[in-house]
């Protein structure tokens, strides 16, 4: 949240094309603490790394210097291997971000100097011994220890330019002598754009995650905005249409009064009566969509075990539809997903009165709970009347192929209150056809918990 402050007061900070640094200051000073606290592991890696290289050197430098390793043996013991140890040591203390730069430093240094000291004490037997080490060096520094750019770059250099003075100093032959020096000049150089590369990229990566967090906090607050005016809206709406409704009822039922059962105007005042009850619907359907749109998005995730909830909610439905037959299907009682219980009955709720509303008598009601491709799907299926062409319109809001009637869940409210939850809770929703062409199946598909919680005791699965 800090660097989203930070971004927020400078949408539009610029890299230094040469020392890669922001030019917002909270910003550089933002990135540095979160390459300080992600890098922790890789520099501690990469020193124990080097304290094994230290060591490997060891029987190398009995092997090719026979007669004077032990000059070697400590400058790596007195020098070298102190310093690495020390600044893995320090990595671990709490306040190592303070003094992380001087600490990687002395243990570069101190690699780095004592590779030239050797090319020197050494001479032509040791050059090309002790170049190869002056490049394992410089790949540390440049690269593994995670330094900022200019001060690997300072740092690296410094031994790597007196390392070439060395070899030009102490070489016979300017073929040899030229030799090593250019491929230590090549290798640190192509070393240094590899690192500048990386941390190019590392930056340029930087200000995209912030972009994203501003932009999700954009949309956060617009998406709160549009909640609250959801909300009052369908407050306002509903109010005013009920007022303008009981005005026009009460005047239908006047004029009932005074019209007699064989009167002309009868069937207009009848028509009007059930045009009434339809808007009347539609209003109620309405504010209930606009309503749940404007909480859904408020709704605190929580563990829902839907096994346990499907079986609770389809011996509701048995006892509500007597006349219907309603089959439950499950085989993994452990399924569970983020969200709200109530959000879950409701979408069962919508895609059962649904079924039940268009299955064919004496045929089945399927519930269904299962996982496929990672999600995890709710199906319920019914023999009956089939889907139109393009099915998924059927999410839409005010879509229904059903009969008009004055119930409010047939104007194409109740699915769309189904899809509505399922994109929140990061799902989707789809409709299609059974294979047999003999019913319909309706399915809507949310993200899993992974790796999988233990369900509760008290869950039972039923075929």
């Amino acid at each position: 949240m800090a660097s989203l402050r930070v971004f927020e007061r400078k949408s539009n900070p610029v890299i230094n094309p040469l020392t890669l640094r922001f030019s917002s200051s909270p910003i550089e000073r933002a990135y540095q603490e979160q390459v300080n606290e992600e890098s922790l592991p890789l520099l501690r890696l990469s020193l124990a790394a080097a304290v094994f290289a230290i060591m490997v050197f060891y029987p190398s430098d009995k092997a090719l210097f026979p007669q004077t390793y032990q000059l070697m043996w400590g400058l790596r013991t007195a020098l070298c291997l102190p310093t690495v140890i020390l600044c893995l040591g320090l990595s671990f203390v709490p306040s190592f971000p303070r003094f992380r730069g001087p600490s990687v430093w002395l243990a570069v240094s101190a690699s780095g100097w004592s590779m030239s000291f050797c090319i020197i004490w050494y001479g032509e037997p040791g050059l090309m011994y002790f170049t190869s080490g002056t490049i394992m060096v410089a790949m540390f520094g440049l690269l593994m220890l995670g330094l900022p750019l200019v001060f690997a770059v300072l740092t690296t250099w410094s031994f790597v330019v007196v390392s070439i003075g060395a070899i030009a100093y102490t070489a016979p032959q300017p073929l040899l002598a030229s030799t090593a020096s250019q491929l230590l000049l090549v290798s640190c150089a192509v070393l240094t754009v590899a690192a500048y590369r990386t941390e190019l990229l590392s930056r340029r990566l930087y200000l995209k995650s912030l972009q994203l967090i501003e932009e999700q906090g954009r949309l956060r607050a617009s998406e709160a905005q549009r909640s609250v005016w959801l909300e009052h809206m369908a407050g306002f709406f509903r109010h005013e249409l009920k007022n303008s409704i009981l005005g026009v009822q009460t005047s239908l039922q006047l004029l009932m009064r005074r019209t007699s059962e064989h009167s002309a105007l009868r069937p207009y005042v009848d028509r009007a009566k059930k045009g009434i009850e339809l808007i009347d619907s539609i209003a109620r359907g309405v504010s209930n969509a606009t309503g749940v749109e404007s909480t859904v998005y408020r709704d605190q995730p929580a563990t829902v075990w839907l096994d346990s909830v499907l079986q609770e909610q389809v011996a509701t439905y048995r006892n509500a539809y007597p006349a219907c037959q309603f089959a439950y299907y499950c085989h993994d009682a452990s399924l569970a997903i983020r969200g709200r219980e109530e959000r879950i009955i409701q979408v069962l709720n919508n895609l059962v009165t649904n079924a039940v509303d268009h299955h064919a008598q004496g045929t089945p009601i399927s519930v269904r709970l299962a996982r496929k491709d990672g999600l995890v799907f709710l199906e319920v299926a019914n023999k009956g009347r089939l889907l139109p062409a393009e099915p998924e319109v059927l999410f839409d809001l005010f879509r229904s192929f059903r009969d008009a009637n004055p119930r409010e869940d047939h104007h194409g409210i109740g699915l769309y209150i189904v899809k509505l939850i399922a994109q929140r809770y990061g799902g989707h929703v789809e409709a299609a056809n059974q294979a047999d062409g003999t019913g319909v199946v309706f399915r809507v598909y949310f993200p899993g918990m992974y790796p999988p919680v233990a369900a509760p005791a008290s869950a039972v699965s039923h075929r």
